[in-house]
């Protein structure tokens, strides 16, 4: 009986778990161009890696307490396996514990040092040009294509599909236009060297 109930927690836990995509290199990172590194980013990049790790470890543990759980029901009354079952499961239960509560404190320590409480939506950011955003529960500082350092720099809102440094994060684009630089020119094709030159108009030889 004790077996499979642990099977069922087990098989409960992984179904009533949503699949989390994550992403280790957080948007501010990947926009390091445009937006100045800060601590918070680099928190923002630990609490991803750490999360990944969690993820990795906290799925081997409700692993292991489903593969506890099938050890005693089919230990056939063996005291060895029953044995072997049940030390399984109180490792693996010691390990899930483990698991979550070093995820709740990381991520209450990496928000406490990050400070995204204090912020609030309509903060200025990227040198007064942008402003932060709440999304997913964090600030993300968002500047529109149109902040004079982006136009500086040529950036514009366009839907030609050979723009080129486009910007993900940008405000201000309608529909399908992305904050991007304007194409390259095309080249100029130069004469062949043997092109036959003009004639002389004035009856020189």
């Amino acid at each position: 009986m004790l077996g499979l109930l642990a099977m069922l927690a087990g098989f409960f836990c992984f179904s009533a778990a949503p699949a989390l995509a994550v992403t280790i290199v957080p948007q501010c990172a990947r926009d390091a161009g445009t937006n100045p590194a800060s601590l918070a980013c680099a928190l923002a990049t630990f609490r991803n890696v750490a999360s990944l790790i969690i993820g990795v470890t906290g799925s081997f543990a409700l692993l292991m307490f489903v593969y506890g759980g099938f050890m005693l029901l089919t230990s056939g009354g063996v005291e060895s396996k029953v044995s072997t079952g049940k030390t399984i499961l109180k490792n693996a239960m010691i390990g899930i514990v483990l698991v979550f509560t070093a995820g709740y404190i990381i991520d209450y320590a990496v928000k406490s040092l990050q400070g995204r409480r204090e912020i609030q939506a309509g903060t200025k950011c990227n040198n007064d040009e942008g402003t932060y955003q709440i999304e997913g529960g964090y600030a993300v500082c968002r500047t529109p294509c149109a902040a004079p350092s982006r136009r500086a720099a040529g950036y514009a809102c366009t839907a030609d599909p050979d723009a080129t440094g486009c910007i993900s994060d940008a405000t201000g684009c309608n529909g399908s236009q992305h904050c991007c630089l304007p194409p390259p020119p095309p080249p100029v094709n130069a004469p062949p060297e043997d092109a036959t030159p003009p004639p002389d108009t004035f009856g020189n030889p």
